[in-house]
């Protein structure tokens, strides 16, 4: 079983997090310890050390406390399949529909439907064999292949996605916009089958409600086998059944006979010879109306009527499995018509209902612990490319992501499936709450990858952003706060940071309508902080800017430098909303991890002009992985962290309030002939002054904590000199010669985790002893090294033991002069 352990917050807990890790990764006896603190009599010869730095308590600089955080994107299945709890997939026939060309629901400004008629079926019926379907789309129990990655030519997931349409065959590159989505249309998963004598169609009908327009007609024939058919449905690459468990069903049906009808439902295994679990519904006849009103929806325009069934499915199973399908049949001759199928885990109904909400809980309990774990600074949603769609039509419009679950026809993501949007606005801001954090809100701006709305144009949209504001900001009396309320929040939500657009610099019409937006947003929200794609210049205001950057291990690493210099009171502060290593980084390796971690020490230097960063992406599902690199990896019952998720939870826990002033002095020509080494320091408990001064430059640390990178194939031994510049005798502090540390690394630069090794490369905590103001520690090849250091009152003044600096054209790789010339 993956453990993933929260660290306590206090330093004299940090030990607990630690040594529950190092259960799960000790040492081998045969292998070095991967850091260890230096005896003096092994320090005789100073050639021995490779680097030497100092850090200066004497001078820090504040950290913003949103400084590391999290960044979700609907792709590869990171929502639909994983942190969404919806173990149905296509509940609604919604991607059916669109794969089969019956209909393509694109979106549209405002939340009304686009003009689809090139692909439309005008027809209300569509009689569909699941079974040819199948021969020509993508299995739903097959791993999607994707193009091998190509670095060179993406820099950027818009470039990613050109990569794939190119190698699918798609037209996209030179913008037929017909050819390209007919291409992804025939990409996307359709994870129904009937069952044997059982006729599908696709109908238009009688539909549920005016969100929800495309329904399944079932009949069931005469000569179907033992008299009974039905359909399947094969969840998200199988459906995940624990054993004695139980599982919340429902459906909308209408019977359009007189006669009461009986429903049969079951979890059954893939060959569909063992049922876990099996319910039976009573399904009432058109005669009876339904028996509880409650349950009952009724369609004014033609006098139909749907009813919800709900149930509850409980495991009889004393194992799991992983690979189980839904299984719904009725005995023939007849006919029922379905829509909205839901099938979750009961806690989430039973949390769903007792906070008040019309849907259910909507996370997946172990995904959401796993984002707990991080504690985040701030969550940025829903995008991303995501948020733009490859065109207008197909960008996420928020208006179809609320209200009941039922009520949300979903739409084409241009990641290649359908987006249920059943985690919608309401629901990620309830995600930013559940983690205690700052959200980001992503609004499109009339800007997709393939089009763009003119300014001319842009009003209508302009105003669909506003209306969101009101929607998660506005009292409950509000137009769009009276929406919210009725999904159960009465109370508004905060919202501080709106980014308009995403990646979109550089497209038509992106100056003119940010500009548009900016002075809107701003002139109604003052307060708000508005994050531009880039940093505007001339062109426009600047408040925060987003960077963006993928590469590989070196140039990553390099990257540590590459926000020194600049001045956080001129404004214009930086967004690294995303970064990692996907050239050389395998599916998430060591070395790249490594090297991030690098880069880190580099946003911490320059932690109040970067004023957030966010690793990404953050989830990708096993069987649909587009993108190389995600912090997460998940199935529909598991879960891992990849070597940079280990990284990203270590820096976040340790981010401290202050940073330490910090200089590496690294001779050239050291292991290799470059720069190897990379470091940073954060206080992580400020003591109060008597005279309440908020001082940085005199404010003290009790603990610090002292981050140490070796990019390097080799053991690197590290002389550190815990300096205090500028203080008294009575102020000087003496470091404890007892320490914690924790280390990433492992035993190859390319080593990954998996699910049957998910903890190969994770957190190894080790006590340390024999600190003192000088020490020097021997790191690991490739290796992420965090120390607790402590300190005690000092009684006599201190000189450094280490007074090694670079000559011969060495460098200060970690003080370039920016903020502590």
């Amino acid at each position: 079983m993956l453990i993933i352990m929260r660290f306590p917050t206090g330093a004299a807990l940090f030990l607990l997090g630690i040594f529950l890790l190092w259960h799960c990764s000790a040492i081998s006896p045969t292998k070095a310890t991967p850091l260890r603190v230096l005896p003096q009599h092994e320090l005789q010869d100073p050639a021995i050390i490779n680097a030497t730095i100092n850090f200066d308590l004497g001078i820090k600089q504040p950290i913003t406390p949103t400084l590391f955080g999290i960044f979700f994107e609907e792709i590869g299945h990171a929502g639909d399949g994983g942190l969404y709890a919806e173990m149905i997939q296509d509940r609604s026939f919604d991607a059916t529909a669109a794969a089969s060309g019956f209909s393509v629901g694109g979106g549209g400004s405002g939340g009304s439907s686009a003009d689809l008629s090139n692909f439309d079926n005008n027809s209300l019926r569509m009689p569909l064999d699941l079974q040819e379907i199948a021969t020509y789309g993508p299995n739903p129990v097959d791993s999607i292949v994707y193009p091998a990655f190509n670095a060179s030519s993406a820099r950027s997931k818009e470039q990613r996605l050109s990569q794939i349409l190119t190698s699918s065959g798609s037209a996209a590159t030179n913008h037929n916009e017909d050819d390209s989505r007919r291409t992804n249309l025939e990409n996307i998963i359709v994870p129904w089958m009937t069952l044997a004598g059982t006729s599908a169609t696709l109908t238009r009908e009688l539909p549920l409600n005016a969100g929800n327009q495309v329904a399944m007609e079932l009949t069931v024939s005469a000569t179907a086998p033992q008299n009974q058919g039905g359909l399947i449905n094969f969840g998200y690459w199988g459906i995940s059944i624990e054993k004695s468990t139980s599982y919340a069903f429902s459906v909308y049906v209408r019977n359009p006979q007189e006669e009461t009808k009986e429903l049969f439902v079951a979890l059954a295994s893939a060959d569909l010879t063992t049922k876990h679990a099996e319910l039976t519904l009573s399904i009432d006849g058109s005669g009876g109306g339904g028996n509880d009103d409650s349950d009952t929806v009724k369609n004014s325009a033609n006098n139909g009527q749907w009813k919800k069934y709900e149930g509850i499915l409980t495991s009889s199973s004393d194992s799991i499995d992983t690979d189980a399908r839904l299984v719904l049949s009725f005995n023939g001759p007849a006919t029922l018509i379905i829509d909205s199928l839901s099938l979750l885990p009961v806690e989430n109904v039973e949390k769903g209902k007792a906070l008040g909400h019309i849907n259910p809980w909507p996370f997946r309990e172990d995904l959401l612990q796993a984002l707990k774990a991080l504690r985040p600074g701030f969550l940025r949603f829903p995008g991303g490319c995501f948020v733009e769609g490859d065109w207008m039509r197909n960008a996420f419009y928020w208006k179809k992501s609320i209200g009941g679950v039922e009520e949300r026809p979903g739409h084409y993501n241009l990641w290649g499936y359908w987006s249920s949007d059943g985690l919608g606005v309401f629901e990620y801001m309830t995600l930013a709450e559940e983690l205690d954090t700052e959200p980001v809100w992503v609004i499109n701006n009339g800007v997709a990858h393939g089009d763009s709305v003119p300014p001319s144009e842009v009003l209508p949209l302009l105003q669909d952003v506003l209306d969101s504001i009101e929607f998660i900001t506005g009292p409950a009396s509000s137009t769009w706060g009276s929406r919210r309320a009725e999904m159960g929040r009465e109370e508004p939500w905060n919202l501080n940071y709106v980014a308009i657009g995403n990646e979109d610099c550089g497209k038509p019409f992106y100056v003119q309508n940010y500009n548009l937006f900016y002075g809107a947003l701003h002139a109604a929200y003052p307060h708000m902080r508005l994050i531009s794609n880039c940093d505007m210049g001339n062109d426009g205001p600047t408040d925060i800017w987003d960077w963006h950057v993928y590469t590989n291990p070196q140039n990553m690493f390099n990257l540590r430098t590459a926000f020194d210099g600049r001045d956080p009171t001129a404004g214009h502060l930086v967004f690294a909303s995303e970064y990692a290593v996907t050239d050389g980084g395998g599916w998430g390796n060591v070395i790249g991890a490594v090297s991030e971690a690098a880069f880190m020490t580099g946003l911490e230097r320059n932690g109040q002009a970067v004023h957030m960063a966010a690793y990404a992406p953050l989830f990708v599902h096993w069987n649909d992985r587009p993108w190389p690199t995600n912090m997460i990896v998940i199935n529909n019952h598991q879960w891992f962290g990849i070597p940079s998720y280990h990284v990203q939870r270590l820096f976040r826990e340790t981010q401290g309030t202050h940073y330490v002033a910090t200089t590496v002095l690294q001779p050239p020509g050291e292991q290799g002939g470059g720069e190897t080494v990379a470091a940073s320091a954060t206080c992580q408990q400020e003591e109060n002054k008597e005279n309440g001064s908020s001082s940085t430059s005199s404010c003290s640390c009790s603990t610090v904590a002292i981050k140490l990178v070796n990019f390097s194939p080799t053991a690197q031994i590290v002389a550190v000199n815990m300096l205090h510049s500028g203080a008294t005798a009575a102020d000087s502090r003496k470091v404890a010669s007892e320490a914690e540390a924790v280390v990433i690394t492992s035993e190859k630069p390319e080593d990954e985790n998996s699910f049957e090794d998910p903890l190969k490369v994770a957190p190894l905590g080790l006590p340390l002893d024999g600190l003192s103001n000088s020490f020097a520690v021997e790191l690991a090849p490739w290796s992420v090294s965090v120390m607790q250091v402590h300190f005690e009152k000092q009684e006599e003044a201190f000189e450094p033991l280490f007074q090694v600096k670079a000559s011969g054209g060495g460098s200060s790789n970690n003080n370039d002069g920016a903020l502590f010339a």
